[in-house]
């Protein structure tokens, strides 16, 4: 089933295949919207994977070419990007500020003249996340990124992004204080099944994102928390910690009530989401961390589970206005995970955040949808074989 005339949502998609690892909240982000999207048109969706090359230079120019091609048969309306997952932006340097230039100008001449219009998913801003975050400024320096950004901003027909925090930021990075947003948090596509009732003992904690080190997300204040209070509850809690980067974390002793689950795809992460019992979002109360709207909140909630989180603006707020968990602030953690771990299991919830609400399309059932041949490149056009890192 197509998507009805009327809709202005995109029927295309755009994205490098180097676009994100699983666990990552970015590549939850990526992958929702454009499988919900792709189950709203149906055998019309496209998805444009940008080529891989054995070098920068050639992927920049393969993925100019990849989309000049799409832009001269698309069918779609409207057309997704992604930012910063675009081409030329992975890593992002002043040296490639004149292809992007051309890159901008060519696709949204091509575009434009067919009438598509483009939309643009600003899941994060570099600089910022890197200064704030890391403690670091990005490695491509600030004048490049502003210039980009700029740029970006008159690319776009339509920006979307997650919170009203980050938009207030984009509106001021791209000089354009009076462009038009639409707020989409992101979202989950469905909500799982409840899990069938379990008979074992203990609270179960879950910590689902990234684990690097060198993005310091509270995970390692969550450790301290738990094992001073929780760890000892009766009968014992445990925490499961599942993400991306956590070699780091074989190194030391954490004890047999803390799980190190590693990288899992969607599936495996819910199938161990459901046998928890409360999702966290341990984030330091600090600069960007205020701003972002966690893609935790939509996957945490979508299993079922209520939310505890520090008290972040976007985020607080967030929990707080759907009655979806608890809000306390960093140096409360230790006594709220003891009296959680003490607690009997909470209700489950139900997410706030599916796609279908926050973009205000109902998605056809699955089976009545026509399959997509891969290889048929009006859908996946200069597709290759993805490859995870960020190169």
């Amino acid at each position: 089933m197509p998507l009805p005339p009327e809709s202005n949502l995109p029927a295309a998609v755009v994205h490098p295949a180097w676009a994100g690892e699983p666990g990552d909240g970015g590549s939850y982000r990526k992958r929702g919207l454009t499988s919900y999207l792709a189950g709203l048109a149906g055998a019309n969706f496209q998805e444009v994977v940008l080529s891989c090359g054995s070098s920068r230079l050639t992927r920049g120019a393969r993925s100019l070419v990849d989309l000049a091609d799409f832009a001269l048969r698309t069918r779609a309306r409207a057309v997704l990007f992604f930012y910063p997952a675009l081409p030329l932006f992975h890593p992002a340097s002043g040296f490639k500020l004149p292809a992007l230039a051309v890159w901008l100008a060519v696709v949204r001449c091509t575009l434009r003249g067919r009438g598509v219009r483009i939309v643009l998913d600003v899941e994060d801003l570099p600089e910022p996340q890197h200064r704030e975050l890391f403690d670091v400024p990005h490695s491509a320096g600030l004048a490049t990124i502003s210039t980009a950004e700029r740029w970006l901003g008159r690319f776009a027909d339509e920006v979307w992004i997650p919170s009203v925090s980050l938009g207030d930021r984009w509106r001021e990075a791209t000089e354009r204080p009076g462009q038009p947003l639409r707020i989409v948090p992101t979202g989950a596509e469905r909500q799982a099944a409840p899990a069938p009732n379990r008979r074992r003992p203990g609270i179960r904690f879950l910590y689902a994102g990234t684990l690097a080190r060198e993005q310091e997300r509270g995970v390692e204040r969550l450790l301290r928390d738990f094992q001073a209070a929780a760890a000892r509850a009766t009968p014992p809690a445990k925490l499961v910690l599942a993400g991306p980067g956590g070699d780091w974390l074989r190194k030391r002793a954490l004890g047999d009530r803390v799980e190190l689950a590693g990288a899992l795809e969607a599936e495996q992460a819910e199938a161990l989401a459901a046998g928890c019992d409360w999702g966290l979002v341990p984030y330091p109360e600090r600069g960007y961390f205020h701003d972002v709207f966690p893609a935790k909140l939509s996957f945490y909630t979508a299993c079922g589970l209520p939310v505890l989180t520090t008290n972040l603006r976007e985020t607080a707020a967030a929990v707080r206005r759907h009655g979806v968990g608890r809000v306390a602030s960093e140096g409360d953690w230790a006594r709220v995970l003891a009296e959680l771990a003490s607690s009997p299991p909470p209700p489950r919830v139900a997410c706030p955040w599916l796609w279908a609400d926050l973009l205000g399309e109902v998605v056809p059932p699955r089976e009545s949808a026509p399959e997509r041949d891969p290889q048929d490149p009006g859908n996946r056009i200069g597709a290759c074989v993805p490859n995870r890192r960020h190169v």
